[in-house]
């Protein structure tokens, strides 16, 4: 099973490239909530029911109000182009937390919490769909389980990554853990500059077919 996935990632470009790009981007997103938990309650001493709300109740109320919007944009595009379009939620939730806890300016989060909840309500379709585009409709199983195995990886590490970093930055300086969220915050970006990149790449190949 893990040669028949390795096979589809070395044999399809762009399902290699489009894994690749959320690798990286992915990875970012899915070490933030973790992350946001130890800052909300070591840093800004936030209560209970606002972290909750912040890490969980309105990301997921902005995900069902957004979804339907998602879709549309979906539909007419390859996902690629639009990893390169969504990308920017998840980028813009990050820097709004990082800027949230480096400052001591705790209401951002809550701008961030709804940023993060259009990201998961695009995200959502993406990642459940998108692999479509890139498969037969034969193979389709095997790239979504592809994507899954590489989603599940970085579900495993990234959380730990992350804490593990506010805690080295805390041991190198005590109070300096917020600097961590520059770490998903680059990833972010990186990410979606990636699939700017294959954005462009994918519109050149379309215009100008090969033979």
């Amino acid at each position: 099973r893990f040669r028949t996935m390795a096979g589809i990632l070395r044999a399809n470009r762009d399902f290699r490239n489009y894994m690749l790009g959320m690798m990286v981007f992915g990875s970012g997103n899915l070490m933030v909530i973790a992350m946001l938990v130890v800052l909300m309650n070591d840093q800004l001493r936030l209560d209970r029911l606002s972290q909750v709300l912040i890490t969980s109740s309105l990301p997921i109320l902005v995900l069902c109000l957004s979804v339907r919007s998602w879709a549309k944009v979906l539909d007419r595009r390859h996902i690629i182009s639009y990893r390169a379009v969504h990308s920017w939620t998840f980028a813009a939730a990050n820097a709004l937390f990082a800027t949230a806890f480096i400052a001591g300016a705790p209401p951002l989060l809550w701008a961030g919490a709804v940023l993060l909840g259009l990201g998961w309500g695009g995200g959502h379709l993406g990642w459940n769909l998108g692999h479509n585009d890139c498969a037969n409709d034969s193979d389709s199983s095997l790239y979504m389980a592809t994507h899954v195995w590489l989603t599940g990886l970085r579900g495993l590490l990234m959380p730990l990554l992350g804490v593990a970093f506010i805690q080295y930055l805390e041991w190198l300086a005590p109070g300096r853990g917020a600097y961590a969220m520059l770490l998903p915050l680059c990833l972010s970006l990186a990410g979606w500059s990636w699939f700017i990149r294959l954005h462009r790449e994918l519109r050149t190949r379309q215009a100008d077919p090969e033979p």
